[in-house]
């Protein structure tokens, strides 16, 4: 999805629900950790709440060596699809040379 479709999809998916909080996000952010280590391309992350009701919870991953910014990025869209995402209510896209959800 290009950057301008996922930003007014992301906007159409906030408008329509309330942020997520107390143990709701403390969930998503457990399953982030878990689901993210288990990602083939990845050595390090770090996940971490934010007060921006755009990105309440950020992920950071630190990738293997010698792997492609393709391959990285279809690994952890892979995991995103299969495992955290909610199939009938989710949008991402790759923004920057990254992958960016909602």
């Amino acid at each position: 999805m290009e950057s301008s479709e996922f930003r007014a999809a992301k906007q159409r998916l906030m408008s329509e629900a309330f942020p997520s909080s107390g143990g709701y996000l403390d969930g998503m952010s457990m399953d982030l950790d878990a689901y993210l280590w288990l990602s083939p391309v990845v050595r390090e992350v770090k996940v971490r709440h934010t007060s921006d009701t755009n990105s309440l919870i950020v992920a950071t991953c630190v990738p293997i060596r010698r792997r492609s910014e393709a391959e990285i990025g279809a690994s952890l869209e892979q995991v995103w699809l299969q495992d955290l995402s909610y199939r009938y209510f989710e949008a991402h896209g790759h923004l920057g040379g990254g992958a960016s959800t909602a």
